[in-house]
């Protein structure tokens, strides 16, 4: 399953071959950081990215009623807690399971090692603060925890980051070359929460795969276009009595680009197929809130060949990401270990 997504996720960017960044050698240690020797080219982020093609709404988490079935408003709804549309595009209702929430993480931990920026072109262990990072410039590989197999790309180092004070390890692997760059990270904070994250940019594609286990337990994948203002997304979490999934994507180039989302979860007689819903709304009717008609899909099957967003809620079209499936989280610190 993994490895097969794996595939998806990478197909269609241009693997570019050599490393960026520069090498290094040696293995002194220093606890300063402030010599005179190269700099390494500190990592891009990520959260202006998504949102440049992406919704976010801000809403909030509200006490309404969420219903019990996805045919119900309230389920949908980005101003009801705990909604399909909230959990997706609001950090405070989504948490983990929104994917604002996911990449301000990930863009967290690339300012903390973006500050031994400054050493990383050469192997050793540095300090700063109470932060320690072990610099390996000899890696090349790496193996994408929970989520897949061996990078596609060829890393240039690897920082292994710890900070005592914040309870906090984190693995991050990177390439770089040009504007491009492809980074793999593990991190475990405390005993309870720990995620790994693949993501990738590529001129105007970009691409982040997260797996976690925190306020629940994730995976997600998430795919944008910075040009064209298009996204695609999917996620599952263990959320609704164990199983809670959507997919879909569209565009938000003007207020009146539509999207169309799918979801389907285990308060639906156990998130079968014949219990799939789907909806489309539109940029400023996601932001409104604005009811839309919620469509049973073995009833009314979504329609690809119309010019409407509905071919990302379609399997098997480009345009689709497809539902991960039932139970595809971690559920376990261990399934999300730096293992190399």
């Amino acid at each position: 399953m993994n490895r097969k997504l794996l595939a998806l996720f990478t197909g269609a960017l241009i693997v570019l071959a050599g490393c960026g960044g520069g090498g290094g050698g040696g293995n002194d240690t220093s606890d300063d950081g402030n010599d005179n020797g190269p700099v390494g080219t500190k990592l891009g982020l990520y959260s202006d990215r998504v949102i440049s093609c992406t919704p976010y709404v801000s809403i909030g988490s509200l006490s309404g009623a969420t219903g019990s079935l996805l045919a119900n408003w309230n389920s949908w709804s980005p101003d009801v807690s705990g909604s399909v549309l909230g959990k997706l595009f609001d950090p405070e209702n989504g948490k983990d399971e929104c994917i604002y929430s996911q990449v301000q993480v990930l863009d967290s931990h690339i300012n903390l090692i973006n500050q031994f920026s400054d050493r990383w072109l050469t192997s050793g262990t540095y300090t700063q603060g109470t932060m320690t990072a072990v610099v390996n410039t000899t890696v090349t590989t790496v193996t994408i925890p929970f989520l897949g197999s061996d990078s596609p790309d060829t890393m240039d180092r690897l920082v292994t980051l710890s900070d005592p004070a914040q309870h906090l390890m984190i693995n991050m692997a990177f390439y770089q070359s040009g504007g491009n760059q492809t980074i793999v990270e593990q991190y475990v904070k405390g005993n309870t929460v720990s995620a790994a994250f693949y993501a990738r940019v590529i001129g105007s594609d970009v691409r982040i795969w997260f797996a976690s286990i925190g306020d629940h337990k994730v995976q997600g994948m998430w795919e944008g276009n910075t040009d064209s203002k298009t996204f695609k997304i999917t996620e599952c979490s263990n959320a609704s009595a164990g199983n809670w999934e959507v997919m879909g994507g569209g565009s938000v180039a003007s207020s009146t680009s539509e999207m169309a989302f799918m979801a389907r979860n285990n308060q639906n007689n156990s998130s079968s197929d014949s219990d799939t819903y789907y909806m489309t709304t539109t940029v400023s009717g996601l932001e409104d809130g604005t009811l839309q008609p919620i469509i049973n899909a073995a009833a009314i099957p979504p329609n690809p060949n119309t010019d409407s967003a509905q071919a990302y809620i379609t399997e098997g079209n480009d345009s689709c990401l497809g539902f991960l499936g039932i139970g595809q989280y971690p559920n376990t610190l261990d399934d999300l270990a730096w293992v190399q």
